[in-house]
């Protein structure tokens, strides 16, 4: 019975390919109409044609289907807090001197450092935490601060260094482009 239903979802997959294959074939014609030189010019490369529409295929199904970076997002690791940060530990609070300030505080915070950011929602703060969290935190959005991620990442660092007495090094400095990081 799950071979078949694999099997049945194979066949889906390949429907998906040969409707998007065709999809991309009109949009293709509406988009750069060919002339008669244009096709000879194609023809004349259909083997690189082919090639690089199965490594686009190959590409697409991988990364679509690789496990998300959300499905496994905890990992061991041995940094811990910023000084004096909250910190759980096997279900036990050990508190070092830090609570989070209130949602009202970080945002007021924020539009001091970063005038730009405009108005948030601070009723969120409202809601109950979701399981696993420590507190709310304002984060803003990365498109407010940097036209890429990499580079929003990389000010929020800059102004983590500049503004909080716990200095960050960052390994990748020069190295946040879309090759090394996605949000």
């Amino acid at each position: 019975m799950a071979d078949r239903a694999f099997d049945e979802r194979q066949g889906q997959l390949n429907e998906v390919i040969r409707q998007a294959a065709e999809r991309g074939l009109e949009l293709t014609k509406d988009l750069l109409p060919m002339d008669e030189q244009t096709m000879r010019r194609l023809e004349r490369r259909w083997d690189q044609f082919d090639a690089a529409m199965m490594r686009r295929v190959v590409t697409a199904v991988r990364m679509l289907s690789a496990k998300s970076q959300e499905e496994d997002e905890e990992v061991p690791s041995q940094f811990g807090y910023l000084k004096g940060y909250k910190q759980v530990h096997m279900g036990m609070e050990q508190l070092t001197g830090y609570v989070p300030k209130s949602v009202s505080w970080q945002i007021g915070r924020l539009h001091e450092i970063l005038p730009q950011l405009g108005d948030a929602d601070e009723t969120i703060a409202e809601r109950p935490l979701p399981e696993g969290a420590e507190s709310w935190f304002a984060i803003p959005r990365w498109e407010l601060l940097a036209p890429t991620y990499g580079e929003a990442v990389e000010k929020a660092l800059d102004l983590i260094n500049q503004f909080s007495p716990d200095k960050i090094y960052s390994y990748r400095t020069g190295r946040l482009g879309p090759e090394y990081l996605r949000p």
